[in-house]
């Protein structure tokens, strides 16, 4: 078990970030804040070197459930890291050896002098690749992840949308796949979050995805502390 602390300001009480997040999704967070390294850490894995930075760690959605309150499902964590990831709150992205979690802010809140690495190796070059293309994502032909899944949309919410089909009875062909990425892009680039669609089809049992009413704004994205 690691040692240690982590500050948390009570201003965070105050966030709208903190004040948008249920119970579960608060839990995931601040597991998140007690997992993350204080210092770098480097492993070997198939003769392979990696490298963790100061506020990254490498999880799982199952090792994350361990550490959470037994009422936290799958699901929940899964819904969670989204919203933080949404508030710019952290970054989850998948690697070779699991998810690595960078916590944002995590040097100007918990002190340390060292920064993360601007030359990561291996699986975080893969990471900021990644999230560089995300913000730039405009053909949703060509640039897909595993499975034809585009880069915008994250691959294991895509699968439980797939799972919700199926329960549906309703299994999506490639074709449908393609218009509902089209939908998902559009309402995207309106500013709508294509996560937030997914997740509300899935909780209403819808087939589809569909943009927010009009008159919804998109949640302000904000620096808030950790």
């Amino acid at each position: 078990m690691a040692h240690g602390f982590i500050k948390l300001y009570r201003k965070l009480q105050d966030s709208k970030m903190y004040r948008a997040l249920n119970s579960k999704q608060r839990d995931v967070m601040i597991q998140c804040l007690l997992l993350a390294n204080h210092q770098g850490q480097e492993w070997e894995w198939n003769g392979e070197i990696y490298k963790c930075e100061p506020g990254q760690f490498i999880t799982s959605l199952d090792s994350l459930k361990k550490v959470c309150g037994g009422d936290v499902k799958t699901q929940s964590i899964r819904t969670a890291l989204l919203k933080l990831e949404k508030w710019q709150f952290l970054t989850n992205q998948s690697t070779k050896t699991g998810r690595l979690i960078t916590i944002i802010n995590w040097h100007t809140y918990q002190g340390y002098e060292e920064k993360l690495t601007k030359t990561p190796t291996k699986n975080q070059q893969s990471t900021n690749k990644e999230l560089t293309t995300n913000k730039n994502v405009k053909n949703v032909k060509n640039k897909t992840k595993g499975n034809g899944v585009p880069d915008f949309i994250d691959k294991e919410l895509w699968k439980a949308f797939r799972e919700h089909r199926q329960k549906l009875r309703k299994p999506m062909t490639e074709h449908a796949e393609k218009i509902i990425f089209n939908k998902l892009e559009k309402a995207k680039d309106k500013g709508h979050d294509p996560h937030e669609m997914i997740e509300t089809a899935i909780e209403r049992g819808w087939q589809s995805v569909f943009e927010p009413q009009p008159g919804s704004k998109p949640k302000q994205k904000d620096t808030y502390p950790i």
